[in-house]
């Protein structure tokens, strides 16, 4: 086991860094999720930034699914949502819901993000199978101005 130097501040960095970063935000447990969301409301509060939150639910149309196969189905299009998304976003997966955090996204980006990703979705199989629904708002100091964006794919 390598022993590191925590009081040298470059060792330390070395040995927290990515090895690899994937294009694509990241996919986080809940919990790693909750960190950054809070760092991200401070984060904007304290700069005056703005960024988005958004909710993109998908119901599966299918009437006879095994739960593995549901799983399946989840996992791709959350792939296909981490793929879609920039390496400064990040999100979680609830259920067959996706809670992305996007920081510095304009509304015009947000509606681009959006088509990106349900334009992905009918580059495959999933478009017959899934419906998806967007839920998002604004995030800025201290004030969160709801949007709501509703798609069928």
């Amino acid at each position: 086991m390598e022993i590191i130097d925590f009081l040298n501040l470059n060792t330390f960095n070395k040995s927290i860094q990515e090895e690899q970063v994937e294009a694509g935000a990241q996919l986080l447990d809940i919990n790693e999720f909750k960190i950054i969301y809070n760092y991200m409301r401070r984060y904007i509060n304290t700069y005056n930034k703005f960024g988005c939150e958004m909710m993109i639910s998908f119901d599966i149309d299918l009437v006879y699914i095994t739960q593995e196969e549901r799983e399946t189905i989840i996992k791709a299009i959350g792939e296909i949502i981490r793929s879609s998304l920039r390496k400064s976003d990040v999100l979680t997966n609830v259920g067959n819901s996706f809670v992305l955090l996007l920081p510095e996204l304009t509304e015009q980006d947000k509606i681009t993000v959006i088509n990106r990703i349900k334009d992905r979705i009918f580059e495959t199989e999933l478009y017959n199978i899934v419906t998806m629904r967007v839920n998002s708002q604004v995030i800025t100091p201290e004030i969160n101005f709801e949007t709501w964006i509703r798609m069928a794919v």
